[in-house]
């Protein structure tokens, strides 16, 4: 809830989500959906339908026949259902840009104009699949001088400095 304005769910494209601050509102919110997309002709696909919740008191296995996930991903973000929402992200972030520098190192070692072309596939190429939907994550100063780090190390090894 933000002022006076309450969102209980968010769609884009074929994708949403439902929210709701107790188990009984969040089946009605479901019933809900399940009834308004029945008159259009359409239906939930329970297989695909994950639920989270936070603060999980009764260990709750299942809403009206979904399953109840750990975490989900939506629209590309992994959202865990702890105080830190957003760690499994974060962690997936870091692992992606260590995999990627040492990719960029194995492109770049074979190429003319090192400096121009490993510059250029870093900023293209990887920066923008490691900062998708990064503006909603909220990162701790060690973990961006670790990416940081991870960047720097990619533009010595262009640049075939030392440390």
């Amino acid at each position: 809830q933000i002022d006076d304005i309450t969102l209980e769910s968010l769609f884009f494209a074929d994708d949403s989500i439902l929210m709701a601050d107790s188990v009984e509102n969040a089946k009605h919110n479901l019933n809900i959906l399940i009834e308004v997309s029945k008159k259009y002709g359409l239906n939930l696909n329970r297989e695909k339908c994950k639920i989270i919740i936070y603060n999980d008191t009764e260990n709750t296995k299942e809403i009206e026949g979904i399953k109840v996930e750990e975490n989900v991903k939506y629209l590309g973000v992994t959202i865990d259902n702890k105080k830190d929402l957003f760690k499994t992200q974060r962690e997936m972030i870091k692992k992606k840009a260590e995999k990627y520098a040492n990719m960029t190192h194995g492109i770049i070692c074979k190429s003319v104009n090192r400096i121009l072309i490993g510059k250029t596939y870093w900023k293209c190429v990887i920066l923008p699949s490691l900062l998708q939907n990064i503006g909603i994550i909220k990162f701790n100063q060690k973990e961006i001088s670790k990416l940081q780090t991870i960047e720097n190390g990619v533009y010595r090894k262009n640049t075939r400095r030392k440390r």
